[in-house]
């Protein structure tokens, strides 16, 4: 096995590739086992690299198992799982070293910067959501908070501070018109037709720094849950957000008129205008999408024990 550490250094507050450099280093001073460590150069590398050495090494006579770690945030994770899809020899896990680690969130109990508990990781494959040309392993949003999202990436450097950040990129967008016109098609069959605030298609549970948008999904169910609220005013937006951002919208009678939930395969969402989308935090201004489920795309490792005994 070759353990192979992609470290975003812009990822987070502050550069942690020399600090994790030097815990490597201590890590495998003790072990038989291969490592390498590369240090990211912009966006778009990290899944350049993944590819560049997952084709080297398949065109090999004797394939070698590759595990990336992909030390930052959630779009560094974007990037692994771009990297990785399609490579029977490479699997992949995260060290969250980033401002914003929302796909595992979805496993509460696990804790990822326990290096060596990941080294020596237990496996599970685990799907991944196909939407256009890229692929996502947590959750692809469309509308309000795709907006919010990325007007949130443009403040981060002014306020030093994602949830400030985050909370003033709200507020902007409530002064926006809200809604999108939508055709949605779900398995075949047109599913709805109308303004919808917001769209959220996930495999994991979890976005928006903490957003749980969807509290049934399970990674490897070779589902995705859609998750629609449909346009609202901002008073009973206000009333909403709360209970989405803890989980508790889908099984409330209060919004039984304006959430929408469903299990489904595939989809495609046909905009009126302009949408702006956003794949795991990656944010895209788009007319059309298609997202389907790819069950058991990726082979994902987990720390080899749990960590976190008091979990809610």
């Amino acid at each position: 096995m070759i353990h192979y550490f992609i470290i975003n250094p812009v990822a987070g507050s502050v550069d942690s590739s020399l600090m994790l450099e030097e815990k490597l280093k201590s890590i495998f001073a003790n072990r038989n086992d291969e490592y390498i460590t590369y240090i990211t150069k912009g966006p778009g590398d990290c899944s350049e690299e993944i590819k560049r050495v997952c084709e080297q090494n398949e065109a090999s006579l004797n394939p070698l198992e590759y595990t990336f770690y992909i030390c930052g945030g959630d779009g560094s994770s974007f990037e692994g799982v771009n990297g990785v899809v399609g490579f029977k020899h490479a699997r992949f896990t995260i060290i969250p070293v980033g401002s914003c680690n929302d796909f595992l969130k979805t496993f509460p109990e696990y804790d990822f910067l326990d290096i060596e508990s990941l080294i020596d990781g237990v496996e599970r494959k685990i799907d991944v959501l196909k939407v256009n040309d890229f692929y996502s392993i947590n959750v692809v949003n469309i509308g309000f908070d795709a907006r919010v999202n990325y007007d949130c990436c443009e403040m981060k450097t002014k306020y030093n501070d994602v949830k400030k950040a985050y909370n003033k990129a709200i507020i902007k967008n409530l002064f926006k018109p809200l809604g999108d016109k939508v055709t949605i098609t779900v398995d075949g069959e047109e599913y709805f037709n109308d303004k919808a605030l917001l769209m959220a298609f996930a495999n994991g549970m979890y976005y928006g720094g903490g957003y749980k948008c969807a509290p049934k999904s399970s990674v490897d169910d070779g589902l995705i849950d859609l998750v629609l609220v449909k346009k609202v005013g901002i008073i009973k937006f206000a009333t909403l957000v709360g209970k989405y951002k803890k989980g508790e919208h889908l099984d409330n009678p209060k919004f039984s008129k304006v959430v929408m939930y469903k299990q489904i395969k595939k989809a495609t969402i046909e905009g009126e205008n302009i949408l702006c989308l956003c794949v795991d935090g990656e944010t895209f201004h788009v007319k059309k999408i298609d997202i389907e489920i790819i069950p058991h795309a990726v082979r994902f490792v987990f720390p080899n024990h749990v960590t976190k005994k008091d979990v809610e």
